[in-house]
């Protein structure tokens, strides 16, 4: 119906919202795993593998974190749209 119209784009604009954080956080876990791709040597010489190992997972926890709240807006907007009415 015409009255879920406006909750719909709301739910899409909350779900853009967490997409592009989500991006945000895995373009940086992708540039920590790149790091430590080019520097492996010098990284396993100086003993810094726990470091690295720890930003890349507090990176993927932010990301997932991302990743659900756009999940929950999908479910949120899926369900509206199997219950609303159709026209």
């Amino acid at each position: 119906s015409f009255l879920t119209i406006p909750l719909m784009v709301f739910i899409m604009k909350v779900l853009t919202f967490f997409k592009k954080r989500a991006y945000v956080h895995s373009d940086k876990r992708l540039k920590y795993i790149n790091e430590i791709l080019q520097g492996i040597k010098v990284m396993k010489y100086m003993g810094w593998e726990d470091k690295y190992l720890k930003r890349v997972q507090d990176t993927r926890k932010r990301e997932n974190k991302e990743t659900l709240g756009s999940a929950m807006a999908r479910a949120v907007m899926n369900t509206m749209l199997n219950f609303s009415p159709s026209l």
